[in-house]
């Protein structure tokens, strides 16, 4: 019986001990919420997701290029090199990458096409060459025939008229011959041998041996050129591109014309101009008097002579010389060809007054 009231006793002081700590702390339930509140919630929520589709499609697309780029890259480096790859430049070879996939196989596909090319390419010029040399002997002993046949007191006039005639066509192709060997040898060689040249001393030379062609034809020939002017260069080889310059000049000008010379220093580069009036060129032609045996006009071929290489061979001697030509023209007045050749490291007039004082 004492036990009994005794649990009671307990379970009433653990009820009264709950209900006081009840009485402490305050709960909220909450059974409902404003709609506004609310829709700001929604609000916020859809911004945020929003901003966060944003980033990431940025990152995405950011992420995307980085890795075509770096696949793409192999392929533009290929398209660069072969796009780079000319007649000129058929030694050159697209590097192969480490990774033996398909850009790879690709590279040595288009490797070993340049090397097809490359080897017929040598073979033609090479039969340019030796053909023309081959063709130089015969043609010399016909001229040699041509010579003395002329030079016998029995032959009727109008056969000896067939053999002059037949003689001045020798002589074009003993020309075209010639120039077929220059460019030939030209084509074949990849460097040049460079030393330093006096231009002004080069030019008076080549004007030199025209003076009674330029007295022939009354044209005025001026030369502005600084007198230490000097270029780097073969002084053989800047000759020919000299004289080939200064023929056309004189060939398509017009009698009474004018002739003027200049050049000048610039960023250790010597641009040389040589204008000339005449009857010019048409701008359609203006990219292709470089090709081989083109000609503005097809009757100049008789009219001057020449076999249609001299610009051809002026410009591959320029190039080996790493420098340009560019030529300019207005129909039915002037031409004007520009030349750029690299300059030597200090001025000659410097060099020479050195070589004095030792």
């Amino acid at each position: 019986m004492a036990n009994s009231n005794h649990r009671k006793r307990s379970c009433f002081n653990q009820s009264l001990a709950h209900a006081n700590t009840f009485e402490r702390y305050q709960y909220i339930i909450q059974i409902a919420k404003p709609l506004d509140q609310l829709q700001d919630e929604v609000t916020d929520l859809v911004q945020i997701i929003a901003l966060g589709l944003l980033v990431t499609t940025l990152l995405l697309i950011l992420l995307s290029y980085g890795v075509a780029g770096r696949i793409l890259k192999p392929i533009g480096v290929i398209n660069r090199m072969a796009r780079d790859i000319s007649d000129r430049t058929l030694d050159r070879r697209i590097p192969l990458g480490k990774s033996r996939d398909e850009l790879y196989e690709l590279s040595g596909s288009l490797n070993r096409m340049f090397d097809r090319l490359q080897y017929s390419f040598d073979k033609q010029k090479q039969f340019i060459a030796d053909a023309s040399h081959e063709l130089k002997s015969p043609i010399t002993l016909f001229m040699l025939f041509m010579e003395r046949a002329l030079h016998r007191k029995d032959l009727p006039g109008s056969f000896k008229q067939r053999l002059m005639h037949q003689g001045n066509i020798l002589r074009r192709m003993s020309r075209l011959v010639k120039n077929l060997l220059d460019l030939s040898a030209l084509e074949l060689k990849r460097n040049i041998d460079l030393k330093e040249v006096s231009l002004p001393s080069l030019l008076k030379s080549v004007l030199g041996d025209y003076e009674d062609v330029f007295a022939a034809k009354k044209i005025i020939v001026d030369m502005d050129i600084p007198e230490n002017l000097a270029v780097r260069g073969d002084k053989d080889e800047l000759q020919r591109v000299l004289i080939n310059l200064v023929d056309n000049a004189i060939k398509y000008n017009r009698d009474g014309g004018e002739i003027r010379i200049k050049a000048s220093k610039a960023d250790q580069r010597v641009r040389l101009s040589l204008f000339n009036t005449g009857r010019g060129i048409p701008k359609a032609d203006l990219d292709k008097v470089f090709e081989q045996f083109y000609r503005v006009e097809k009757s100049r071929s008789l009219r001057y002579g020449g076999s249609g290489l001299g610009l051809t061979i002026v410009k591959r001697i320029v190039e080996l010389h790493g420098g340009t030509l560019e030529i300019e023209s207005e129909p039915g007045a002037w031409t004007r060809v520009n030349v750029t050749l690299p300059a030597p490291a200090k001025p000659l007039r410097e060099k020479i007054i050195q070589e004095k004082i030792v």
